[in-house]
């Protein structure tokens, strides 16, 4: 690459190409724009341990310092320290970073002397510095100081075409813009690797404020969020849907290339979707219209914007500035203020409305039992809570418990009470309105999961909770069945008629009315595996056999076994097998 003419580049020029290769080294990095209140800061870097500030002094000067340019400087700096003590802010490090290498007059005295006493590294990244992050970062050197901007947007519009022609029609391209040469055959897929590699590398090139994905699919796929993700624009008919992920690369990228966009979408006054529609204005929650219910015009980078209609979009969270995940504990108390259970639930960063007229605070319970959401009216000065399930498939179950008991118990005359995670709990607890929509499966989830743990206490076997959605009645009431008799009570169940084996050198059966123990092998069925739990004993007070029944078999005799008078079998949990007496 060749080397920039910083001496005949406009000093405005530098200072914005300095600060944006700074950003793209530093993608979690702020550009702050020139003002009377930016505090000497020109590049704002938070440390990643998040215990102070990195700030770099973005200057021009291109020669030897003159007495000017570094009264210019100090100012600055102490501007930076005035600053940051009015704010709280501690600043761990500090450079002057201009095109300029430094004399040992520049470091030893006059930069030393300047710093000295502030307790903080200090530095300065000179020409040599920003001659490497120019190489490293060519893209950026291109659109701010030669014709970069005007060659990037018609570099896209042609890769894009070239991109949605290949994946539209199944070829590849051997270099950017340039089909390769026709198969002999039919097209394998192992031939297309390289092609589609070329295309995403040369789509990548040119731009230095956003990186593109692309994939096909036959399916639509779900678009996840994702760290850096601006927009996904999909476009699809019945044969093939194709995915073009628009990703930030640094926090700058959206101030220096915005993306406009105008959003009309149409619902009914009554309709779900209006009061999407209010939830995501007032709280900023993510919002998804149905498709055929909106059109627009996004201004999205990579000419993949464009007017649309008969649409649908998907807007994430509007995050708060500055907000952070955190935890908070949700106890659960009765009427008596007695503390029925409690959970940590991971919060994510608050999100607010448009007009910042409302706050959402939301997360889920730390082992996945539930979700939790609160939004504050800023108008009304009121609050609404509300807990909803989650796919518990894969959950370890003696974990999940005290979440599942706070959801099924989330009901009036209960009540909740919001702490922080560690610590006393002095926050009033909030009643629960007795019109509050419960879930009507919370109380069978619990049982269910409340079995797998007692199961869980008698078997090597980790068991995790399976779809409950595919769980069957028969699989589920044996869960429970076997929970039951673990738990070592006395089980009274009603039976009609069994078939047990008589063993050799047994006499004949009796004709009159008999009790039986038998020992049958207790097991269920989890995730298509089976778990052996030991035996069940069975106690028959009155049983008639049927002689008439009774079959003969190599080793053993069957015969059926009927109750007399309908008395119930008594169960009880059995280890293992009793010795018989020698």
């Amino acid at each position: 690459m060749t080397r920039i003419e910083w001496t005949r580049t406009e000093p405005g020029d530098i200072e914005h190409l300095v600060a944006m290769l700074l950003c793209r080294e530093n993608p979690a990095a702020t550009h702050i724009r020139p003002s009377r209140g930016d505090g000497g800061i020109d590049v704002l870097v938070p440390a990643d341990d998040g215990s102070g500030i990195i700030v770099y002094q973005v200057k021009s000067f291109h020669s030897n310092l003159t007495a000017s340019q570094k009264a210019q400087v100090e100012r600055s700096f102490h501007r930076l320290v005035d600053f940051a003590k009015a704010h709280d802010l501690k600043v761990l490090e500090w450079y002057l970073t201009l095109p300029l290498d430094p004399t040992t007059e520049n470091l030893l005295d006059w930069l030393a002397d300047l710093t000295a006493g502030h307790d903080l590294t200090v530095g300065w990244r000179g020409l040599n510095f920003l001659d490497g992050l120019a190489g490293t970062y060519p893209s950026v050197v291109d659109y701010y100081l030669h014709d970069g901007k005007e060659r990037l947007q018609a570099a896209l519009e042609s890769l894009t075409a070239v991109l949605r022609m290949n994946l539209n029609t199944g070829s590849s391209a051997s270099e950017a813009g340039a089909p390769a040469p026709a198969p002999t055959g039919p097209l394998a897929a192992s031939e297309a690797v390289e092609g589609l590699a070329s295309l995403h590398a040369a789509l990548n090139e040119q731009d230095p404020h956003f990186y593109y994905d692309f994939s096909v699919d036959t399916v639509r796929p779900d678009v996840p969020d994702q760290p850096g993700l601006v927009a996904a624009v999909q476009h699809g008919d019945d044969t093939r849907c194709i995915t073009f992920k628009i990703f930030a690369r640094c926090n700058a990228s959206l101030v220096e290339r915005p993306v406009p966009m105008n959003i009309k979408i149409t619902a009914d006054p009554d309709s779900d979707l209006h009061g999407d529609i209010q939830v995501f204005e007032k709280y900023g929650k993510p919002l998804t219209t149905p498709a055929g219910s909106t059109e627009g015009n996004l201004d999205l980078p990579g000419g993949l914007g464009g007017a649309f209609t008969g649409g649908s979009i998907s807007i994430g969270p509007a995050k708060d500035a500055g907000a952070e995940p955190y935890d908070l504990r949700l106890q659960l108390l009765d009427q008596t203020d007695a503390l029925l259970t409690e959970t940590l639930v991971h919060m994510k960063p608050l999100t607010t409305g448009l007009r910042r007229r409302g706050v959402r605070a939301h997360g889920t319970e730390q082992h996945g039992a539930f979700t939790f959401e609160a939004l504050t009216d800023l108008d009304a000065q009121t609050s609404n809570i509300s807990l909803g399930p989650t796919d518990l498939t894969g959950g370890v179950p003696s974990l999940l418990l005290p979440g599942l008991r706070l959801l099924r118990e989330f009901r009036h005359p209960n009540q909740l009470r919001v702490a922080a995670p560690f610590g006393a709990t002095t926050a009033a607890p909030l009643g629960i309105p007795d019109d509050i929509a419960l879930d009507p499966d919370a109380g069978t989830v619990f049982d269910l999961v409340e079995a797998l743990a007692i199961i869980q206490e008698h078997t090597s076997t980790q068991i995790r909770v399976p779809d409950l959605t595919k769980l069957t009645h028969r699989d589920a009431r044996r869960i429970l069945y076997a929970a039951e008799v673990l738990r070592g009570e006395a089980i009274s169940v009603p039976w009609d008629v069994r078939t047990v084996h008589l063993n050799p050198g047994a006499g004949p059966p009796p004709t009159e009315p008999v009790t039986m123990l038998l020992f049958e092998k207790l097991n269920i069925s989890v995730n298509g595996a089976r778990v052996d739990l030991g035996y069940q004993q069975v106690h028959l007070p009155a049983v008639r056999i049927d002689l008439n029944s009774l079959t003969n078999h190599d080793d053993h005799q069957d015969v059926r076994i009927v109750p007399v008078g309908g008395t119930p079998a008594i169960i009880r949990f059995a280890p293992e097998l009793p010795v018989a007496p020698s």
